[in-house]
């Protein structure tokens, strides 16, 4: 059984965690990956968000389980973002709210 923590997440004493990127520019996070036994995931990710198209996620691994994620959603709103392992069914989805910052969205 997988644990539901493959989101991008700081330490746990922060809480912290991603919930806003900006449409019509980069947005680059870190996504921290581990095994049910908590061991660093090295497995291939992808991911997109479900907004309408659907925008990819690109991931470059940095090692010991984490991943720079890049995203440059085209529009505003509030979308869900799925993250899936080895092409998998997500293993958790995050909603984010998107506002807009460019022309591309207006």
């Amino acid at each position: 059984q997988m644990r539901e923590d493959l989101w991008s997440r700081a330490p746990a004493e922060s809480k912290a965690s991603l919930s806003t990127v900006i449409a019509g520019q980069d947005n680059t996070f870190i996504v921290h990956t581990r095994d049910a036994e908590d061991n660093p995931r090295t497995s291939a990710i992808t991911g997109y968000m479900g907004s309408t198209p659907a925008v990819p996620l690109s991931f470059s691994y940095l090692g010991g389980g984490n991943y720079t994620a890049t995203i440059n959603p085209v529009s505003a709103g509030d979308f869900p973002m799925h993250v899936l392992v080895n092409g998998g069914a997500p293993y958790r989805l995050v909603r984010v709210s998107v506002p807009c910052a460019s022309a591309i969205c207006q």
